[in-house]
């Protein structure tokens, strides 16, 4: 013979179940590390205007945590460049304050340095952005 339970119970079960559900998501803290093959994000427009660029690289100084990076003009004519480095910490979250926008024209054939810095001691990754 089967047991039916009121339907008065139900409603209190399923809240149970909602609530327990939950909390297993909250049962562990989990980090988002950046990709270290992912330091430099460049729009495609970018590369067809004959823009090169190297991933950044990290020192840190008695100012902080210091990003550098080399970029190419390799086309006859100057380019407008955007940039922005964003800043992280260890698991991956964001480090305030946040990076600025910046601008910069470079001449044709001509190799430059964007350099940044940061003075949250947290800042351990950097990953930065170019656009046109």
């Amino acid at each position: 013979m089967r047991k039916v339970l009121p339907e008065s119970v139900l409603p209190g079960i399923l809240v149970a179940l909602l609530l327990g559900m939950s909390l297993v998501g909250c049962s562990r803290t989990t980090s988002l590390n950046i990709n270290s093959k992912q330091t430099l994000v460049l729009d495609a427009a970018v590369l067809a205007a004959g823009i090169r660029a190297s991933s950044p690289s990290l020192s840190r100084d008695n100012a902080g945590q210091q990003a550098s990076t080399r970029v190419s003009n390799t086309s006859t004519q100057p380019v407008t460049l955007h940039y922005q480095f964003y800043w992280y910490d260890r698991q991956g979250l964001d480090v305030p304050p946040p990076g600025i926008n910046q601008t910069v024209v470079i001449p044709a054939h001509t190799d430059i340095s964007l350099v940044a810095t940061h003075t949250n001691p947290a800042a351990s990754q950097v990953r930065l952005y170019l656009f046109l």
